[in-house]
């Protein structure tokens, strides 16, 4: 009975040794296949990051997460591009689509980027819709309020002492017109006389006559009947509306500036000889506008970002016309009723070109 007791602890014993090395086993194979499991997915998500940046400094570039060393910001991982993409795209365009897709091509370049919400948020981002509008130029300059005893008498020699001589006539005419005035004032002149009383010292009438300096250049942009603003320097009010009524016809050989004369009505605050600002409201036709701030210009090209699905943004090459007081006016390359970005610009152009490499 001792023999058989023993053998069968002996057994018993064994078999408790093979239990705990087969349950031993089996913890170690399920820990090493999670772990190999946890490691491939990580190496997986690796691969698809191209590097580490921050939001606000896309400059810096780091092979894993961290901060950035200027403001301390989390980096954000910057995914790679998949290879595909380009030629998906291309494969898509190429015999379906008509002219305008092609023109999209042409005028897209690579480096579109996606921005979510919050980090539009966070770095200030707006948008702006390309409008068609009608197009204005102020043309802003320094002026000061007339006096001009020598037009002034002028203007009377013209009135009485040649009306009844022809001869006298005409030269009363050119003395005016070399004196700034054009023809149509010169004939309207019978009529409004007591208007131009106030390019006397002591003035008359509710008319005031402000001078306003043009450059050459200036010269085809401003003409007879256009509006004007006349304000104070340093004066927070809104000043007084004005008409151009004429541009002299002769450049001062001194200041090779000419000279624009507008009336200003009920301005009883403008005293002789005050200097005042100026400025000159002129037509610029109608033309589809974006802000000034949408616009990258690369000294070689320019270009805005279109904003699509509200988080994707395309470079898009545009031809520029002239800045008018409502902003850029764009001659090709966009549409109206596309949404353009219009602050924090540079951000989304320096992470496009960081992409782009």
């Amino acid at each position: 009975m001792n023999v058989l007791s023993a053998i069968i602890s002996t057994l018993q014993t064994r078999s408790r040794r093979v239990t705990i090395a087969i349950i031993a086993l089996l913890i170690a194979v399920i820990a090493t296949t999670s772990f190999w499991l946890v490691l491939h997915d990580e190496s997986d998500h690796a691969s698809d990051v191209s590097y580490w940046t921050c939001p606000m400094h896309p400059q810096i570039k780091e092979d894993g997460p961290g901060q950035c060393p200027i403001c301390h910001m989390d980096l954000v991982p910057v995914k790679k591009k998949p290879i595909a993409e380009n030629k998906t795209e291309s494969t898509e365009n190429n015999g379906v689509n008509t002219e305008h897709d092609h023109s999209k091509m042409e005028t897209e370049s690579g480096g579109n980027v996606e921005v979510s919400i919050e980090r539009q948020q966070l770095i200030g981002l707006k948008t702006a819709t390309v409008e068609e509008k009608e197009l204005h130029t102020s043309i802003r300059t320094t002026g000061r309020v007339a006096f001009d005893p020598e037009l002034a008498v002028a203007i009377r020699e013209y009135l009485t002492i040649a009306a009844g001589d022809p001869g006298l006539r005409q030269y009363a005419i050119t003395r005016l017109k070399m004196l700034g005035m054009g023809e149509e004032e010169i004939r309207t002149l019978p009529a409004r006389r007591k208007e131009y009383e106030s390019l006397y010292l002591q003035g008359g009438g509710n008319t005031t006559w402000v001078y306003a300096a043009l450059y050459q250049n200036d010269l085809p942009s401003v003409k007879p009947g256009m509006k004007a603003r006349i304000r104070l320097p340093g004066s927070g009010s809104e000043g007084w509306e004005g008409t151009v009524r004429s541009v002299s016809p002769t450049v001062d050989p001194e200041t090779r500036n000419l000279q624009a004369r507008i009336e200003v009505k009920n301005a009883a605050d403008l005293k002789p000889d005050m200097y005042v600002n100026v400025s000159i409201l002129s037509k610029a036709g109608r033309g589809l506008v974006i802000p000034r701030d949408a616009l990258i210009d690369t000294g070689t090209e320019q270009l805005v970002y279109v904003v699509r699905n509200g988080t994707h943004f395309s470079p898009r090459r545009v031809q520029v016309g002239r800045e008018a007081d409502e902003g850029i006016a764009i001659l090709s390359g966009l549409s109206a009723g596309e949404v353009v970005v219009a602050s924090a610009t540079f951000l989304i152009d320096s992470e496009s070109r960081l992409r782009g490499e």
